[in-house]
């Protein structure tokens, strides 16, 4: 008989032989038993972790001849009783041929393959022959059922929601969101999870041992870590390394194999990382990689190497009792000896220390992997966290901020807060005057610039209003106005329909319907004899805008240096050498 690899040689023939889905046999195997058997199964998960073979046992279990159901003595039987009650025989006719792929009754089509409307439509004409003599179901698996095309799958949709008598379809998809919500709704869905490395690693123990091989416990955590929940790759491994091996395998034969290092080599570099050793560590790195190991594989070791690290630390500093220390053990992958060595080296290390290392080597470990140089970032990843600066954790700065501030004088408000610019607002009028019935002129008449302004912006003329933000009166008399203005503003303003709102609130705002409106070419000298530049974003100087722009800055350099001056942040500075106030935002 030709060779069998261990994946199909050692392939589940019960529901009781799959591994770590007892969350699907048992419910799959009560079907049975108590005759609610579905007409539409969807088998959904991971590669490699049981969803095909979980098919053919069902299919097994339906059509086995060689032993009864009783259904009513079964409904008194928790579900373990009645799952083996209905486990498939193993030596009838339908069994053997169900096994063997060669069954009638079982047809097994591969999605990728045949995933046309043609395809479906020949499987639906097969559905009108009976199922074989001697099987009482016809059962159709569709493996990678997530192939089919989107007019496959409507052609299916009748079929599938009523099928006839004694047929069932299973499908099995690593992706089930590629599937129509009209086919999984006619489906009874069950979720296979990834394995366990404990499941994994007896399993192979169990493999082992059938075929009279020696191979040590750590060699099977190894494969179990590097299988990541899948029980087909783990057995792929398993038989490449015999392979290469023969008979008997050790560790450093594994890893060599493999391309991966053992927990030795990540516990020196870590006692070299927290010693502060940066040579140590480069020397470890080159040890590594002349052997040519996979990068890949390395680098998820490493991170898993300081989230067993972190693991630790909180277990060991935030409860000190063994037995939250036992259930962090079991999540880590170190043996007794290894913990041990490393709970020694994060004897030191505080939580908020652990955070930081985790940190940086998750950050370090996704930026080489995509790098071209994934080794000089690994290189300067573990500098980096060989020369991690002492730092305090947040929380006991405040603590230390509140102890100083309950002793010392209190912040005061201008550190605290800023207070609004106090900027002298408009007369309010007891009359506001429309533009269709100018009032009566005043007796007395005093106009003010700003006063003007913020009647304009009564009227609801925003860009007028904006505009004259930014110019500056040089003369603002009952029926005269001289104006100084960038060329932007001086052209907005001197032309069009902005100059004729213009005179239309002059005349509202004073009752003058003669305004004389000219623009000065050359502005007018400040108080010192120079000719004023503009102000910030084209306001001249004297124009409301760069008024407000300097009360502001004034506002905010006597909040800066009010807050600098403070005790309570001299006695801050005091207390934390080498710290400085770096700057001061007021809070409005």
């Amino acid at each position: 008989m030709s060779y069998l690899v261990s994946a199909r040689k050692f392939r589940p023939q019960t529901f009781g032989s799959i591994v770590g889905q007892d969350h699907v046999s048992i419910p799959l195997a009560n079907a049975i038993a108590r005759n609610r058997v579905p007409h539409a199964l969807l088998l959904t998960g991971p590669r490699g972790v049981g969803k095909t073979s979980c098919a053919r046992v069902f299919a097994k279990a339906l059509n086995c001849t060689g032993r009864s159901i009783d259904s009513e003595s079964l409904k008194s039987k928790s579900s373990k009783e009645a799952r083996d009650a209905v486990e498939p025989c193993g030596k009838c006719a339908n069994c053997d041929e169900i096994a063997r792929s060669c069954s009638i009754a079982v047809r097994e089509i591969d999605g990728a393959s045949n995933n046309s409307v043609d395809n479906v439509r020949e499987l639906i004409e097969s559905l009108r022959s009976l199922p074989p003599p001697g099987s009482t179901y016809k059962m159709y698996i569709i493996d990678e059922v997530h192939m089919l095309s989107t007019a496959a799958f409507n052609a299916l949709l009748k079929s599938l929601e009523e099928p006839p008598p004694n047929t069932i379809f299973v499908f099995a998809t690593t992706e089930p969101h590629k599937i129509p919500e009209t086919v999984i709704s006619r489906c009874q869905r069950y979720d296979f999870r990834a394995l366990t490395p404990e499941a994994i690693a007896a399993q192979l123990g169990h493999i082992a041992e059938s075929e009279g091989l020696k191979v040590g416990d750590d060699v099977l955590r190894l494969i179990s870590r590097k299988a990541q929940g899948g029980m087909r790759d783990a057995q792929s491994m398993f038989d490449r390394l015999l392979a290469f091996g023969g008979g008997s395998v050790d560790l450093q034969e594994a890893q060599r194999l493999f391309g991966v290092v053992d927990r030795d080599f990540f516990l020196r570099l870590s006692e070299s990382i927290l010693q502060q050793n940066a040579a140590s560590c480069f020397e470890l790195i080159e040890e590594v990689f002349s052997h040519s190991i996979d990068f890949r594989t390395f680098a998820g070791d490493f991170l898993s190497h300081w989230r067993d690290m972190m693991l630790l630390v909180y277990a060991v500093k935030e409860s000190s009792s063994e037995s939250a220390l036992s259930s962090v053990a079991k999540l880590v992958s170190l043996n007794d000896s290894e913990l041990e060595r490393a709970r020694t080296q994060i004897s030191n290390q505080s939580v908020f220390d652990a955070q930081r290392l985790f940190d940086i080597s998750e950050q370090t470990v996704r930026t080489a992997l995509s790098s071209t140089f994934p080794r000089y970032v690994l290189e300067a990843g573990i500098a980096k966290m060989a020369s991690l600066p002492d730092l305090q954790p947040v929380p006991e700065l405040i603590d230390r901020l509140e102890r100083l501030e309950s002793g010392g004088a209190a912040i005061p408000a201008a550190a605290r807060s800023a207070a609004a610019p106090s900027i002298s607002k408009p007369a309010v009028k007891n009359k506001v005057p429309s533009p269709e019935q100018p009032p009566e002129p005043r007796k007395e008449y005093n106009p003010s610039w700003r006063d003007f302004v913020a009647h304009v912006q009564g009227r609801g003329e925003p860009v007028l209003s904006a505009h004259l933000r930014r110019v500056s009166p040089n003369s603002f008399v009952d029926g005269q106005l001289t104006l100084s203005a960038a060329p932007f503003d001086k052209d907005a303003l001197a032309q069009g329909d902005l100059f004729d709102k213009l005179r239309r609130c002059l005349h509202s705002y004073s009752g003058n319907e003669s305004w004389t409106i000219r623009f000065d070419d050359q502005p007018t000298p400040d108080s010192a004899g120079d000719k004023p530049a503009k102000g910030t974003n084209g306001a001249v100087q004297g124009s409301l805008a760069e008024q407000e722009r300097r009360a502001e800055a004034s506002r905010r350099a006597k909040i800066d240096r009010e807050a600098r001056n403070d005790p309570t942040v001299q006695s801050v500075l005091s207390a934390f050498s080498g710290s400085k106030v770096e700057k001061v935002s007021p809070l409005k």
